[in-house]
């Protein structure tokens, strides 16, 4: 039997998802279901001085109003354990003072009979405040720039500074990168159902294990008596690899009204102010090279934002470490407190905004230097991790740049910047680096082979859209010989194996 992997074969999920017959996390067909709508701040910063419900609880259909006032208490989490989950705002629970962070937060939840109900009812809420002076830019007066507290963060190899000052050609810049928003095409949504001490989550995410041990954890209650369910994610991008405030107010709405319990973020606003973003950045970056392209020093320094609800750290630079062989390199990070929700992971974090501005320095260098950017690349080429000098386990990036100068006639093109165009407009003819890592993790999977010849295999992980069911049966059908149409793959579920 020839072998399946990397051939093309029909996605497993694709008939269910182009059916509507995949169900997401708002979408399950659960009795008795009520609905949960949340109340956002809107004030930046400040405090709750009074919540009048009066109103909506007036209205037929509304089954209670959830605030920091009637809510469950919860409890803090380690966030740097990876067992426990990413809770995304480890220093603000969800409703549990009544202290305003950012404008957006989730400051109640209106719980009716209808979705409908429960939007009308959150608009009658009324809400007093006192309201602070927020801090909202990196540049503001009342910013403090300060060190985030995490491995890796930061690179100092050989003297960067000393070996800067010395050098022949010089290129010092500042590259900024703007804020950018998810909005997958699914909202972060969660579906809670309580039966006793135990509590299933269907939930939107990107970790259905640590989301599991996240919400058991802050709720007080055991591992075993929670089980989360995400078999389908209709997007993700990095913002439901972290959790959110809406896996944990549905539970505890649930537990109010002791109904089972949806909510989905709203694209308007919602999914704008309280699920994450990447992070602006302001990047500093100095290379400092003989007339021959030989580089050697390199400092990039980020600052990015963070929230005062917990940390996130864009780490620009991470990958100009490892990009070149620069024998003298100062990473440096920085990270300044705002006034508004936390960002995360988004698209290769760290790498994409980091490389962008990285790339960018290095085609002002090639320019001063009158050096092809392609040859500037090759002259700095590291056959080896400059960064801790091991081997790499594969590396076939001058491959690539060959081929990838063939392909788009580079050797011919016009190097003159700005000088080609077609019709009115001007047309970018350019090359540059990027990398991502692939990383690993431990895993297992339960397989149950049957006498009539099929298999199946679960396991706690999730598929986000990449093809994760079809990827799995396709080597599974592999190693056990048999066509792929006789596998069958489970997904999503914290039941299964880790």
């Amino acid at each position: 039997m020839d072998s399946l992997i990397g051939k093309p074969v029909d996605r497993k999920d694709g008939p269910l998802k182009v059916t509507g017959k995949a169900t997401y996390a708002a979408e399950w067909n659960i009795k008795n279901i009520a609905h949960g709508v949340t109340v956002q701040s809107t004030i930046t910063k400040g405090t709750i001085t009074n919540i009048d419900t009066s109103a909506a609880q007036k209205l037929k259909g509304v089954l209670g109003i959830l605030t920091y006032q009637n809510a469950m208490r919860l409890q803090k989490i380690d966030s740097n354990n990876p067992n426990n989950g990413k809770f995304a705002e480890k220093d603000l629970l969800p409703l549990q003072t009544p202290e305003i962070f950012y404008n957006g937060q989730h400051i109640a939840v209106a719980i009716a009979e209808t979705l409908e109900i429960a939007e009308h009812a959150a608009s009658l809420i009324k809400i007093s405040y006192n309201e602070d002076k927020p801090v909202l830019s990196l540049n503001d007066n009342n910013a403090a720039v300060i060190k985030p507290n995490q491995p890796g963060a930061e690179t100092h190899r050989g003297d960067a500074t000393g070996n800067f000052s010395n050098a022949q050609v010089k290129v010092e810049q500042t590259y900024n990168t703007p804020v950018y928003h998810h909005n997958a095409m699914e909202p972060h949504a969660t579906t809670a159902i309580w039966e006793g001490d135990n509590l299933t989550v269907y939930d939107s995410t990107q970790s259905v294990y640590r989301n599991r041990n996240a919400i058991s954890s802050i709720l007080g209650i055991e591992n075993e008596n929670v089980r989360v369910v995400s078999p389908f994610i209709g997007g993700g991008f990095g913002s439901k690899g972290f959790m959110w405030a809406n896996s944990l107010l549905a539970p505890m709405a649930a537990k109010l009204v002791n109904r089972p319990l949806k909510i989905a973020l709203k694209r308007t606003g919602q999914m704008f102010s309280c699920a994450g973003r990447r992070s602006l950045t302001i990047q500093k970056i100095s290379i400092g090279a003989d007339n021959n392209g030989r580089i050697s020093s390199t400092n990039h320094t980020t600052t990015c934002e963070t929230s005062f609800a917990d940390v996130f750290t864009e780490r620009a630079g991470i990958a100009t470490k490892i990009l070149y062989d620069v024998p003298n390199m100062d990473i440096e990070q920085n990270i300044v407190k705002l006034n508004r929700g936390t960002p995360c992971p988004t698209r290769a974090p760290g790498e994409a905004p980091g490389t962008y501005a990285y790339e960018v320095a290095m085609d002002e260098l090639a320019c001063q230097l009158n050096i092809d950017p392609l040859q500037l690349r090759l002259i700095n080429y590291a056959e080896t991790n400059p960064d801790d000098h091991k081997e790499f386990s594969g590396k076939n990036l001058k491959e690539c740049y060959e081929k990838g100068a063939q392909s788009i006639g580079w050797s011919n093109r016009n190097n003159k910047p700005g000088a080609n165009k077609e019709g009115d407009y001007l047309v970018g003819y350019g090359m540059a680096t990027a990398t991502y890592p692939a990383n690993r993790s431990k895993a297992s999977v339960k397989l149950r082979i049957y006498k009539e010849g099929n298999a199946v295999a679960v396991c706690c992980t999730q598929d986000i859209g990449t093809g994760t069911y079809t990827v799995m049966a396709q080597v599974m059908a592999d190693a056990l010989g048999l066509p792929i149409d006789k596998v069958e793959i489970k997904l999503g579920d914290s039941l299964y194996p880790q």
